[in-house]
């Protein structure tokens, strides 16, 4: 049994933002990361997660601000309760914390976008054969997003504050998979990546 994986993935998300100030803006992004992952008896599990903003942009009706490269950390944990059986999925939970910086611009201003999220996700997964294990799953979160422009901090949140997606991991030969998740409901998002277990 694997005690440990590695990935690394590519995401991208669209998601709605409500700022103190009456800003609304939708904000898109992307990003690259790198993570590492502990296991425990096949049960337990715990992931740092470190990677780079590849830039967005965050828009409303008035104005557009360009998101530049920024950095983002994640630490997460998870307890799988039951393994896959034919047609009972195996259930797993999870709590994450995830922290990400970056540094956006218009024609005229700079500011800063500090953005922190707790997450909490449910996922139901099954085994199909021996190599592919399509998932649901549904995450709650929430956290404050700060506006940093000049000496002034605008305190901004998620408007939705869940998402629901559908996954596919595909097993490979040599502990390697391939994997994809996309969220449609919620917060929106496209994830695709590359893990080894050893």
């Amino acid at each position: 049994m694997p005690r440990w994986e590695a990935s690394l993935g590519w995401t991208g998300f669209t998601t709605d933002l409500r700022f103190a100030d009456g800003r609304e803006p939708t904000m898109r992004q992307h990003a690259v990361s790198a993570s590492i992952t502990r296991l425990y008896r096949g049960v337990w599990g715990v992931q740092l997660s470190g990677g780079v903003s590849l830039g967005g942009e965050l828009e409303t009706a008035d104005e557009r601000w360009r998101i530049g490269p920024g950095w983002l950390g994640t630490i997460r944990g998870s307890r799988q309760w039951r393994g896959s059986a034919g047609l009972v999925p195996a259930v797993s939970t999870s709590v994450a914390l995830s922290v990400s910086r970056a540094r956006i611009h218009d024609d005229e201003d700079d500011a800063t976008l500090l953005a922190t999220d707790l997450r909490l996700g449910v996922v139901a997964a099954w085994n199909v054969g021996p190599a592919w294990s399509p998932y649901l799953s549904v995450r709650v979160f929430g956290g404050p997003v700060l506006w940093l422009e000049d000496d002034a901090v605008e305190t901004g949140t998620d408007r939705h504050h869940y998402n629901a997606a559908l996954g596919s991991r595909l097993h490979l030969p040599g502990g390697t998979s391939l994997f994809i998740d996309a969220s449609l409901l919620g917060e929106q998002s496209l994830g695709a990546g590359l893990a080894l277990a050893w």
